[in-house]
């Protein structure tokens, strides 16, 4: 039997991780003034009562990161994200509202009361996302990280990306959406006490956005919706006549066996070398580039792929076919030959991914750089043809330009 007041108004949830600010921790100023610590200009600080949470945090993101890839726990926006009129002193929760009405308030012996009362004034707005964050939990730390605003243009921004992505979820809501959480400066209009009129001031603010993976399908969605087509089925690959195996380019992850692929990749090394080419040139295209200028934006953009991959396949190795399509595309797209070719590709994966050379990026890192370089519609696996994309120079070519700049300050790559 449930225990009244005890089990009956428990909230489902898994345990709470951390809480993820926008401020720097409050001083004794603050607390005295009641108001938040100082704002971190377009970062975050999370903070944990375990320190190995924190440290694995770290490890993920650094100290004060500016975005966040994030997942959501619930179907509904209720159910992730709330907002409220608080009022707080001296670390103790006065009384919660909606402006109007509280829906919690705290009675003269210290209890709270949820009976309807008229706010008293004094309170403030607050926001709390609950999150999942995949680096915590690919660290074996399953729970919720809580990011916590009380700027209002933080509150309607979130609030209208949650209900939007939430109508367009087909039925599935919130759930299995990856999020970007993160910081932008942007000009708002605010009072100022001295001026006594209202002024336009650049401040800090957090958005959260869906992957442009999630909208791409949501408007392909639409799109055979608006035709009258029906949404496509997966075909089943087929089955290989002698083996009787079923064959794909990216197999699901239970009960993959690497020694047997490795043998079977020694067995019959020309066979698996096309189809791997065959299948990394098949891959789905990557979302669309950032400013070609912006060596530093496509670094991102191909790590951010790379997680994503990594997650999705986490047991998954990097064949030898696919470390060679690496090295030609890179060479490729800079327009070089021999010795030349070497250095910049060292150049561009010390760069990217931090690493001197193919074989030693890891699945994610291999097959982000293949969708960013390949041109599938000009590649042919059949004669052995591999052509880059009209993007691929753009991309090679900024990135060694950086390099070379940084070098010539004798700068290491940020």
């Amino acid at each position: 039997m449930p225990i009244k007041n005890l089990t009956t108004n428990v909230r489902p949830q898994f345990p709470s991780l951390g809480t993820l600010r926008k401020g720097e921790a409050r001083t004794e100023e603050d607390i005295k003034r009641n108001r938040p610590g100082a704002d971190l200009p377009g970062t975050f600080r999370f903070t944990s009562d375990d320190p190995k949470i924190a440290e694995a945090f770290a490890a993920a993101y650094g100290t004060r990161p500016a975005s966040l890839a994030v997942f959501l726990p619930n179907k509904r926006v209720a159910d992730n994200w709330e907002a409220w009129q608080e009022e707080w002193v001296a670390g103790s929760l006065k009384h919660r509202c909606d402006g109007e009405t509280c829906v919690l308030w705290q009675k003269p012996d210290g209890g709270y009361s949820t009976d309807p009362a008229p706010c008293p004034g004094k309170c403030k707005p607050v926001g709390r996302l609950q999150a999942l964050i995949p680096e915590l939990l690919q660290a074996g730390y399953v729970g919720y990280v809580t990011f916590v605003t009380t700027s209002k243009h933080d509150i309607r921004a979130l609030q209208a990306c949650l209900e939007d992505a939430e109508a367009k979820g087909n039925g599935h809501g919130l759930q299995g959406i990856e999020f970007r959480l993160y910081r932008v400066q942007q000009a708002i209009s605010m009072w100022d006490d001295n001026l006594k009129k209202r002024v336009r001031r650049k401040k800090w603010l957090v958005k959260l956005t869906p992957s442009v993976r999630w909208v791409q399908a949501q408007i392909a969605s639409a799109e055979r919706q608006a035709l009258g087509e029906p949404e496509p089925l997966k075909a089943l690959p087929e089955p290989d006549a002698e083996e009787g195996i079923i064959l794909d380019d990216e197999p699901d992850a239970e009960d993959w066996d690497e020694e047997e692929a490795n043998a079977e990749e020694t067995a019959e090394e020309t066979t698996e070398a096309e189809a791997e080419v065959a299948a990394a040139a098949a891959e789905t295209p990557a979302d669309p580039a950032p400013s070609r200028a912006d060596p530093y934006a496509h670094r991102e953009l191909l790590r951010e792929a790379a997680k994503d991959l990594a997650r999705r396949y986490p047991t998954y190795k990097p064949s030898k076919p696919q470390q060679s399509l690496v090295r030609l595309l890179i060479a490729k797209a800079a327009g070089t030959e021999g010795k030349e070719a070497d250095d910049d590709r060292h150049a561009f994966l010390r760069f990217v991914w931090g690493k001197e050379s193919s074989a030693e990026l890891d699945y994610g890192e291999t097959k982000a750089t293949i969708n960013a370089l390949i041109d599938r519609e000009r590649s042919d696996s059949e004669a052995k043809v591999y052509e880059v994309n009209a993007d691929a120079p753009d991309l090679v070519i900024a990135v060694l330009n950086e390099c070379a700049r940084l070098a010539a300050r004798g700068e290491a790559a940020r």
